[in-house]
């Protein structure tokens, strides 16, 4: 083919990454950094890409139904980024990063790991496996999916879409400006009124 395997790994990536913010309005700058994030922290395990990019989808959703702001998702996927990072869930990304970002991650713990002590069990490093990280994901997915619906009705989910539609319209003025040679007329135009 013409591509590397390494390229045409990427450009389905991008696609899905492409596809997935913006089914799920989340703003594409900040559905990249938690993407790339995350696949960096799972790239040294086995596993699966597929795995890893329903995992984020997971995980977009969830941002998705929380209602949450641009920095609130940014610290749900740093969060769930140093969870895989370190191998597990540990007290601060969990509560400090977490629960302050959306709501419902403690009863969520309990229902991922029924019948255990989650204070104690932080406490003594008890949730120190990837699954864990996984388990936690997919309570959080299974506890919001319901509201996806609704969620797509929210105003934070078409302002997201016109913030992008925005940029890359943006992007291409400026583009075809560039390409048109019309920036030297207009720097011509601002240095003769100066």
């Amino acid at each position: 083919g013409m591509f590397s395997k390494t390229e045409e790994k990427t450009a389905s990536n991008l696609a899905f990454l492409k596809k997935t913010s913006r089914e799920l309005g989340i703003v594409y700058d900040t559905a990249a950094d938690g993407y790339k994030r995350l696949m960096q922290n799972l790239s040294s395990t086995n596993m699966p890409m597929e795995e890893q990019n329903a995992l984020f989808k997971k995980i977009s959703t969830v941002i998705r139904v929380s209602n949450v702001d641009n920095t609130a998702a940014e610290s749900v996927y740093r969060a769930f980024g140093d969870m895989f990072s370190k191998g597990g869930i540990q007290a601060q990304e969990l509560k400090t990063q977490l629960a302050n970002a959306i709501g419902g991650v403690m009863p969520a713990m309990k229902q991922a790991f029924p019948g255990k002590n989650i204070e104690a069990g932080l406490d003594a490093g008890a949730f120190n496996k990837q699954i864990h990280v996984v388990k936690l994901i997919n309570q959080l997915y299974e506890n919001n999916e319901k509201g996806l619906d609704k969620a797509t009705k929210q105003t934070s989910y078409k302002l997201a879409i016109i913030q992008d539609d925005w940029g890359n319209a943006m992007a291409s003025i400026g583009k075809s400006i560039v390409d048109s040679g019309a920036l030297g007329v207009v720097s011509d135009m601002a240095s003769e009124l100066s």
